[in-house]
């Protein structure tokens, strides 16, 4: 269907269902939310986006919608300040990007994982399409560089995403977020289990070490080469492949 943004009225009325649905009193999102003029209103250009489209995991939606932007030339517009417009395609994706139980029911979570905190950088990562789309767009030029961050399903980007990419400084730096991906995923871009007792050890240590050095003029092998022992530990081997969705 055609890219639209939420008028005042769609942007409250999708905020008082996810409050119902996170109180169990709502089982879903209206069928009229995304679709009524009175909610919503179509992005001038008659941009087509598509549930298969923005798929069901972070890298997907991100290499999706950024190729979808620049197509119709809205790169150059300030998109991702366009807070309606996300909300709305997170209520147009909202089964991709809902997490549900074990029993089935949906479980939202914040508010911020779908309208998007604008004024806040350490909560717009949390947002489930805005976050991956504003990842992928810092490493477009090799998206396979921000794994780590970009292989979770929409609906659970789990605790790494949480932990790292809240730390602004750090998720733009194209040599700090390669590293990551070095260490906590695996050769087929899966996280690691055990990497949750290393994520906060290694952001803190970059974060000290952008104090003293110049993190952002380095590569990957050679921020590699400064980590402490403990944490080269965590290494694989780097197999040089780069990506893009």
């Amino acid at each position: 269907m055609k890219l639209r943004r939420f008028k005042p009225a769609g942007l409250a009325r999708f905020e008082d269902e996810l409050s119902a649905i996170t109180a169990g009193t709502q089982p879903g999102l209206s069928q009229d939310l995304v679709t009524s003029p009175e909610l919503s209103e179509d992005v001038p250009g008659g941009v087509e986006v598509t549930l298969e489209g923005i798929g069901t995991t972070r890298l997907q939606a991100a290499g999706y919608l950024h190729g979808l932007f620049e197509s119709a030339g809205l790169l150059d517009e300030d998109e991702d300040e366009d807070g309606p417009l996300w909300a709305w395609l997170s209520a147009f994706a909202f089964d991709a990007v809902c997490h549900r139980n074990a029993k089935g029911k949906r479980v939202p979570g914040a508010k911020t994982c779908y309208i998007p905190a604008l004024h806040d950088a350490r909560r717009t990562y949390r947002h489930r399409l805005l976050g991956p789309y504003l990842i992928f767009h810092a490493h477009r030029d090799d998206s396979y560089r921000a794994i780590c961050l970009l292989t979770q399903p929409l609906s659970r980007p789990g605790w790494l995403v949480e932990r790292f990419a809240a730390r602004t400084r750090l998720v733009a730096c194209p040599a700090a977020v390669g590293v990551a991906s070095v260490l906590f995923t695996t050769s087929d871009g899966k996280i690691r289990r055990d990497a949750s007792a290393a994520v906060d050890r290694l952001s803190d240590f970059l974060m000290q070490l952008d104090r003293t050095h110049d993190i952002y003029g380095m590569s990957v092998d050679g921020l590699t080469a400064m980590l402490p022992a403990d944490l080269k530990a965590f290494a694989r081997p780097r197999s040089g492949r780069s990506g893009s969705a």
